[in-house]
């Protein structure tokens, strides 16, 4: 597909509520598609301006279509970690045609039957409920580019009834991951401490090549190569015992 137009038709055949994105958007108005049936959409639909669209939103909460954003922040498998832990909770396959990949973001759309018209958490651990708001599909608009992660859907996102979203949610989504790989607080220290100990290692070799050159009475040209050699060597030491 090559034009909004096109992305705007295939998405129109899952049934689910779009608009289009332009960079003059004004704010989202949620009660102007609440109070909205299908033949009043269909009206509307007729009259969205496709040719000079930057991008497709997809209306949330409507039609019962919600996402769940996962967002990328300096490590890339958290994120994944997360989306796969959710996919697997709610009984969704790892290929699950929904799967959006951006450049700041993992997300899934989902059928919500029974979905409540208001108080839901929208905001937990690791990931975000996008519910009675916009949502941006691909291919994405100028500053953010998406797509799906296992090609294009073939039909509408699974339906998921609301109780059963709920419970498994809340089950998993205060809980921190337990993540084996390292955050960016443990890599800021490890980086810390190696500076620290860089700092160290080198006074240290300074004083004691120091104290040897006096003792035999060495050059200063003698005291600085052995300076270096004996510090090279502590380096590598160093390097070959924390590998």
């Amino acid at each position: 597909m090559n034009s909004i137009q096109e992305w705007a038709e295939f998405y129109k055949g899952f049934k689910i509520w779009i608009y289009p994105y332009h960079d003059y958007n004004e704010s989202f108005q949620w009660i102007h598609w609440r109070n909205m049936d299908d033949s009043n959409y269909e009206e509307e639909y007729k009259n969205f301006d496709w040719e000079n669209a930057n991008g497709i939103n997809v209306v949330t909460g409507m039609k019962g279509v919600m996402a769940i954003r996962f967002p990328i922040d300096e490590d890339i498998r958290y994120a994944k970690s997360s989306l796969t832990r959710v996919l697997s909770t709610l009984g969704l396959p790892q290929c699950y045609d929904w799967v959006i990949e951006g450049n700041t973001t993992f997300s899934i759309l989902i059928d919500v039957c029974s979905m409540p018209m208001g108080g839901i958490q929208k905001k937990f651990k690791d990931f975000d409920l996008i519910y009675q708001d916009v949502f941006i599909l691909p291919p994405g608009i100028d500053n953010y580019k998406c797509f799906f992660k296992n090609g294009l859907p073939r039909m509408r996102p699974s339906q998921i009834e609301w109780n059963v979203l709920s419970e498994n949610l809340q089950k998993i989504g205060n809980i921190p991951l337990v993540f084996k790989g390292k955050t960016k607080e443990q890599k800021n220290y490890e980086t810390r401490m190696k500076y620290a100990i860089g700092c160290a290692l080198a006074i240290v070799v300074a004083i004691v090549t120091g104290i040897i050159a006096v003792l035999n009475s060495a050059t200063f040209v003698t005291w600085v190569c052995m300076y270096f050699v004996t510090l090279g060597a502590a380096i590598g030491l160093i390097y070959i015992m924390s590998h």
